[in-house]
């Protein structure tokens, strides 16, 4: 009952923000007007419709999903409403874990209205062209939606001993390196070292690879169907490893003196 309290307060106070409606706002418009930049043919049409929707909900969740973790408890405490919860008989891993999930909740919401005005979007333009409502795009939605939580959960556990400006310089890093994996293991491969093929591979490890998230490409184009099996694996992938995060950052918040 304390971590649902925590969560639904979080949720609330992150939707009253400027930041989300913002956001929202942002998404919304790009999604509905994507079609107005399109100048191909129609069935090139559609599939821009498609990448700049599915874009825009992930430039929006990644953005969102940042600025949450890296405010979130170094908001609390400098509002000082951190203290007069750990008053009562609310243990910091509680705290942490009811923060994190209404952060979770938060970009839930933002995820499905965006998904909603998206597939809106995509079922108007496909009735246009006479062509079926490809629902794979769902899946791509989802992944983003558990990428968005993997970020939360990263910055949260970076924000319980980083500031919040090394907070986001270490997240952008670790986005754009994350979006990199292929890159990294060619590099790897060409290496000449094996002290920067060790640091390479620690580092290739350690980060996630958010590529993994991504099956908008093969959605985009109409490729063959994306097996369920692998979306389920990258799903159990980012549970996991946001379960991870969590983890770490409340036994470091435990240990932090607040």
């Amino acid at each position: 009952m304390k971590i649902t309290a925590l969560a639904m307060t979080t949720f609330r106070e992150e939707v009253r923000r400027r930041i989300f409606l913002f956001l929202l706002l942002f998404a919304g418009v790009m999604i509905a007007t994507s079609w107005i930049f399109s100048f191909f043919t129609s069935s090139e049409e559609l599939k821009v419709v498609k990448d700049m929707g599915l874009t825009s909900i992930l430039l929006a969740g990644t953005v969102l999903s940042m600025v949450m973790g890296i405010r979130m408890l170094p908001g609390e405490m400098d509002k000082r409403t951190i203290y007069t919860i750990l008053c009562k008989p609310v243990t910091r891993g509680q705290y942490l874990v009811g923060k994190f999930l209404g952060g979770a909740i938060t970009l839930a919401a933002n995820t499905l209205i965006m998904g909603a005005v998206f597939m809106i979007v995509v079922a108007i333009k496909s009735k246009q062209l006479g062509e079926p409502i490809d629902f794979r795009l769902l899946q791509q939605v989802f992944l983003a939606y558990l990428q968005f939580c993997v970020l939360l959960a990263m910055t949260l556990m970076f924000s319980t001993f980083l500031t919040p400006i090394m907070n986001g310089a270490v997240a952008l890093f670790v986005l754009i390196v994350g979006n990199l994996s292929d890159t990294l293991i060619d590099i790897i491969k060409m290496s000449k070292s094996a002290l920067v093929e060790v640091g390479l591979r620690v580092l290739y490890n350690l980060i996630p690879n958010w590529q993994n998230f991504s099956i908008q490409e093969a959605l985009v184009r109409g490729e063959d169907p994306v097996p369920l099996s692998f979306v389920m694996k990258i799903a159990l992938y980012g549970i996991l490893y946001t379960v991870m995060l969590v983890l770490i950052a409340t036994q470091v918040f435990r240990n932090r003196e607040v």
